[in-house]
């Protein structure tokens, strides 16, 4: 018995509505898919002022209703345990919360390094903040600094910290060889790292700095590099929120000058 051939074309005719319908949606699909990565990306890779090009930071504050007095008032009090570059009695400090294995503190770095070298009267403390959670190299390499400061002096932590955010193979070497880089001594290294004498150092210090950042944060989150810059004189204090130009950090500078 032979099929009715208006039945059969009208079947035929439905199959290639539906698989082209199909294929519509699937092709609009896949230009939406693509076209949120974009934007996404357009969005991280967005402009400053300064037109450099600074990546967002999802863990910073966007919003702080603190007065420069109440920001003074809230920084963690710097010691003698801290690691300071410039005068201990300088007026105006920089203080910067960091992790070793943060990308964007090695972006941030250099700039840090150029204002400072614009800035001659702004001495630097830089504390440890490593976010273990995401960055699982970040407390050994704190370890390192501390261990490095030990065996080597001021002088040398602050060649380990350089040298750290600067070395591209950082992720591929031991910290035993990377000391070794530095000149000091391999076993004494080693053994300092074993130890474990800087972990309650440095579990303080990112505890405070963590509660500080947070403190700022309407959300109450952090994230790595941040920071203030502190007029002691005045007792003022501005927050400086990631990754930012230097002509930025001299615009908060001079706000509490």
């Amino acid at each position: 018995m032979s099929s009715d051939p208006k039945q059969t074309g009208m079947f035929v005719s439905n199959t290639v509505i539906m698989g082209f319908g199909l294929f519509v949606l699937i092709i609009a699909f896949a230009a939406g898919f693509f076209a949120k990565g974009y934007f996404n990306s357009a969005l991280i890779a967005q402009n400053d002022q300064s037109g450099t090009q600074q990546p967002i930071q999802p863990l910073q504050p966007t919003t702080n209703t603190k007065t420069p007095g109440e920001i003074f008032a809230l920084v963690p009090e710097i010691t003698d345990s801290d690691h300071l570059s410039g005068s201990k009695t300088a007026n105006l400090v920089y203080i910067e919360y960091s992790d070793y294995q943060c990308p964007y503190c090695v972006q941030f770095h250099p700039t840090v390094k150029q204002f400072l070298g614009e800035n001659k009267d702004v001495a630097f403390v830089f504390r440890h903040l490593p976010l273990t959670s995401i960055h699982p190299k970040a407390m050994e390499r704190a370890q390192g600094a501390e261990c490095a400061a030990k065996l080597g002096g001021e002088d040398m932590f602050w060649k380990y910290t350089n040298e750290v955010f600067a070395a591209s193979d950082i992720d591929s070497v031991t910290l035993s060889d990377f000391s070794a880089r530095l000149g000091l001594n391999t076993i004494d290294f080693d053994a300092c790292l074993k130890s474990g004498e800087f972990d309650q150092k440095i579990s303080d210090m990112s505890s405070k700095g963590a509660n500080f950042l947070a403190s700022l944060n309407a959300r109450g989150s952090y994230g790595t590099p941040g920071g203030a810059i502190l007029n002691r004189e005045k007792k003022v204090a501005v927050q400086i929120p990631g990754v930012v130009s230097v002509p930025t950090l001299t615009d908060y500078l001079n706000s509490i000058k």
